[in-house]
């Protein structure tokens, strides 16, 4: 094990930088920034910040630019429209992907000056579209400031809509799109589920809170004792018929049983960004930076993992199979039980089908109660609806309509009743009919 603290992985960005990509997290922290060689240690880290040594770039023999770099600083990734505006990019998209997610990162349409006569045509009709689909739209006001508070984690019950944002707020909005509650968290959450119809919700101080009282109730800790991370990062909570489960950053998944007990427990530190996880009544799927595996859900033991060409952003659990949406803007149709034909296979994996190139990252995804069809709601605003198994080819998925909220990136789709509630980045949740086909 390395003496340094921090390791890093670093990829060549395609505008002549480097991209640090963490191995606790897999979380792209920024571009190196670099020390001249015979320059002072002490001289460069006055003018630029802490300084980091190239020992903790784990692949550096397969970066001979930096062969003579004697340290480096690191600058951060507060915008990524450089990337997706450069079509020489296009290689480290889906590396990017999971930070755009975790961001809200919106990936705005063409402007009107540069749009062609087609894009404007389409447009207005999507335009029209929405004016024919929406019900009501809610705008989060931020009482902290004017900015604006990107939704990160949703859930519904008969209450309401349960809205989680970066910052650690949270706001609860009633089915006639008025706020009825609002709670605040230590720091910032990531994840909400409905658990009977008690709101659960994560928090980076590594619990998990109650949301039935006046006042936000902890009621588990996951954050290993003696951790120094200063943020701990929960990703998702999925409840199941008995308890929830549970997945963190660092490659941790948990399940906890009805009295909060602990049923199993498992780690592995290649897992990184574990952002997605589904539950049936026999399995856990856990979507992660490399695939996907799936685990038993009584006992925890591994049942198969198949790997995947980009780290999974969202995903769905339908009765025959898993879909999930990932960062090189695919979907993929996974089998829930392992191809046993082989008898010399030594990795049980399912059979995987790539079944739709979705129109931007696919940021979220919802399944209609009769499984009939399925919205992709992405980073550029648009909403896809999609038919599962369609006659003409049951090997992929058709679009059947496309609807722009002109709202900011959607990074949450919940389906209620004939409603599909659509949360975006920029604090805008939309209520919406989910009858709708054309464009």
């Amino acid at each position: 094990m390395s003496a340094y603290q921090n390791q890093y992985i670093a990829h060549r960005d395609g505008r002549g930088r480097f991209l640090l990509q963490g191995t606790e997290t897999g979380i792209v922290h920024g571009l190196a920034f670099p020390g001249f060689p015979g320059e002072s240690a002490h001289a460069f880290s006055r003018d630029y910040g802490s300084v980091s040594y190239p020992e903790e770039i784990q692949n550096l023999r397969d970066l001979p630019e930096l062969s003579e770099m004697p340290f480096f600083t690191m600058e951060g990734m507060g915008d990524l429209s450089p990337y997706f505006n450069d079509p020489h990019c296009q290689e480290i998209w889906p590396m990017l992907g999971t930070l755009a997610r975790q961001n809200g990162f919106y990936y705005s349409s063409p402007t009107t000056a540069s749009a062609t006569a087609q894009d404007v045509t389409q447009n207005r009709a999507l335009s029209r579209l929405l004016a024919d689909t929406l019900l009501w739209s809610y705008q989060i006001v931020n009482p902290k400031g004017s900015w604006n508070l990107p939704i990160v984690a949703s859930a519904v019950n008969a209450q309401g809509i349960w809205l989680g944002v970066w910052d650690g707020q949270l706001f609860v909005v009633d089915h006639q799109g008025d706020e009825i509650q609002r709670y605040a968290l230590p720091k910032p959450s990531h994840a909400l589920t409905i658990v009977g119809e008690e709101p659960w919700v994560s928090c980076d101080d590594g619990n998990l809170y109650d949301l039935t009282a006046k006042l936000p109730e902890s009621i588990y800790t996951v954050r290993p004792e003696g951790d120094l991370h200063y943020h701990y990062i929960i990703w998702a909570i999925e409840s199941c018929a008995d308890g929830v489960v549970i997945a963190d950053a660092y490659g941790h998944l948990w399940r906890l049983l009805p009295d909060l007990s602990l049923g199993w427990h498992y780690h592995s530190p290649q897992c990184w960004q574990g952002c997605w996880v589904g539950v049936d009544a026999t399995q856990v799927y856990w979507g992660y930076y490399h695939g996907v595996i799936a685990f038993d859900l009584q006992t925890g033991k591994e049942v198969w993992r198949v790997a995947l060409p980009a780290p999974v952003l969202c995903g769905a659990v339908l009765d025959h199979e898993v879909i999930v949406g990932c960062s090189d803007r695919s979907l993929y149709r996974l089998a829930k039980t392992p191809d046993l034909q082989d008898p010399d296979l030594q990795t049980q994996e399912p059979a995987v089908r790539k079944v739709y190139t979705s129109a931007g990252l696919p940021y979220t995804i919802a399944v209609t109660p009769d499984q009939s069809s399925l919205f992709v709601g992405d980073f550029t605003g648009q909403i896809e609806q999609l038919a599962i198994n369609p006659d003409q080819d049951p090997s992929a998925y058709d679009c059947v309509g496309r609807l722009a909220l002109n709202g900011g990136a959607v990074t949450r789709l919940q389906i209620w009743n004939d409603r599909l509630y659509a949360g975006t980045n920029l604090g805008r949740l939309f209520a919406l009919s989910r009858h709708w086909r054309g464009v």
